[in-house]
């Protein structure tokens, strides 16, 4: 399938090392473009407590929250 491509883009320098282990013939088209996204400032976030949603989303203790981020 990625032979048909001109380019792979990977996101990630270590989406790229896989990417290049598994498809080692397909290397000179490989290209990083990082998601822009640096992890490292998420990774140790503190979680906001029930009473913060309360105040500003109107929700209950206990509610489900879901929450998604994208670009």
């Amino acid at each position: 399938m990625y032979g048909r491509y001109d380019q792979i883009v990977a996101i990630s320098h270590n989406v790229l090392a896989m990417l290049q282990n598994w498809l080692p013939q397909l290397k000179n088209r490989m290209t990083l473009i990082n998601n822009g996204v640096d992890i490292d400032k998420f990774r140790l976030a503190e979680p906001y407590d029930d009473a913060y949603f309360a105040q500003h989303f109107n929700l209950k203790p206990g509610d489900i929250k879901l929450c998604m981020a994208s670009r």
